[in-house]
């Protein structure tokens, strides 16, 4: 595992001698590394829920909380994974995508599968729990994925951002876009912060009130 992850990290940073040689382009070419790391990361992806469910019911011990904390970076991996196959493409440097073929391919093997599975866990939410349809968080759920399904609406942002940028690649680019989205996250992440702390400010003032 440590051994793809290496690999992996080498290839991203231009630490290898001979790329060309490494990752072959073709769709019958494998990356044998990708695949091990593909693997690793559904079993741990695996392993990890299933921590999850366990300390839903009991206390966490030292051995669940160990094994929670270390395999929380394997969602990441897989962006990581995504990106790489699609950049492995670009050092040609005459290499360009057709975004109207790259689109009608997503939209059989992404939009489509996330739309039937949206559908399908709006059906059992209705059925189990008789979470009404027409409601705003069934919408919410809808377009942006349902529990797991949160991992193909992300990668559906950035391949869309990827599609728009694709066959401008430049080094400078690439830096412009990586800072605009750190910062863009950052800030994201304190108004959401910001605004989920306040209401929980708000409702134990409420129900301070309410209580009086």
């Amino acid at each position: 595992m440590a051994s793809s992850f290496w690999h992996l990290f080498l290839y991203q940073s231009g630490l290898y001698s001979d790329q060309r040689s490494l990752c072959p382009v073709g769709a019958k070419n494998k990356l044998a590394f990708i695949e091990i790391a593909r693997v690793l990361c559904i079993f741990l992806v695996v392993l990890l829920h299933s921590v999850d469910m366990v300390t839903g019911k009991y206390d966490y011990t030292s051995v669940t909380t160990f094994i929670s904390t270390v395999t929380r970076f394997v969602v990441p991996v897989f962006f990581m994974i995504s990106a790489f196959l699609l950049a492995i493409r670009h050092r040609d440097p005459n290499y360009s995508i057709d975004t109207n073929k790259f689109w009608r391919s997503r939209l059989q093997t992404l939009v489509l599968p996330f739309l039937v599975w949206n559908v399908i866990y709006m059906l059992v939410e209705k059925d189990l729990w008789d979470v009404p349809i027409l409601s705003p968080s069934t919408a919410f759920n809808l377009a942006t994925g349902y529990i797991q399904l949160f991992f193909i609406f992300v990668l559906l942002q950035c391949l869309a951002v990827y599609s728009i940028i694709a066959n401008r690649f430049t080094e400078k680019l690439v830096r412009n876009c990586l800072i605009l989205f750190v910062l863009a996250s950052i800030a994201f992440y304190g108004l959401s912060s910001y605004l989920l702390w306040t209401q929980e400010a708000m409702d134990i003032s409420l129900n301070g009130l309410m209580e009086s």
